[in-house]
């Protein structure tokens, strides 16, 4: 080997590293997690990191999870598996139509009415689950949150790609 190479073979998990630790390359448990959602997602590794690392350290405050933004359910899956390490009573609340993108606002959207309608409610239930902790919510937000008003919420994953549907999910979430 090289030098330069032999001068960093001492450091644990090297293979984390590209310039600085590098944990989103599939460190520790998070790499058969990113493994079993890669073909769900269209989130980056980096991003499914800092969401498998927040969600983690929600698990410390009482109320639910809520994903708005569901699409084909990988992160949905992520975020089932960190809750399942739990014996506590949270629910993991998934909002989406489970059809594709509804109507949108030309002026403010970037994608256009059937986007992303290759899923399924039915193929994110068969993905993520049907457990007693899993709750789907299919529709329009804000209508799909309408009985939830009390509702704790420990964890927030707003994943949306609609201005009004972004800003609904915030307001009803703050």
């Amino acid at each position: 080997k090289r030098r330069e190479e032999q001068r960093y073979d001492h450091i644990p998990d090297r293979q984390f590293y590209d310039g600085v630790f590098s944990p989103w390359l599939g460190y520790g448990e998070f790499g058969p997690l990113l493994d079993e959602i890669r073909n769900f997602t269209l989130v980056s590794p980096a991003r499914a990191w800092i969401l498998y690392s927040l969600a983690n350290q929600s698990l410390s405050v009482r109320g639910n999870f809520y994903e708005a933004g569901v699409f084909r359910g990988g992160t949905a899956l992520l975020l089932r598996k960190i809750l399942e390490k739990t014996s506590g009573s949270q629910q993991l609340r998934l909002f989406d139509t489970f059809g594709g993108m509804p109507k949108t606002n030309a002026e403010k959207d970037l994608h256009q009415a059937g986007d992303f309608s290759n899923t399924s409610l039915k193929g994110v239930q068969t993905l993520v689950g049907t457990s007693n902790f899993v709750t789907y919510h299919p529709g329009i937000i804000p209508a799909s949150f309408v009985g939830l008003e009390s509702d704790l919420i420990a964890f927030a994953h707003i994943d949306l790609d609609i201005y009004q549907g972004i800003l609904d999910s915030c307001r009803f979430i703050y």
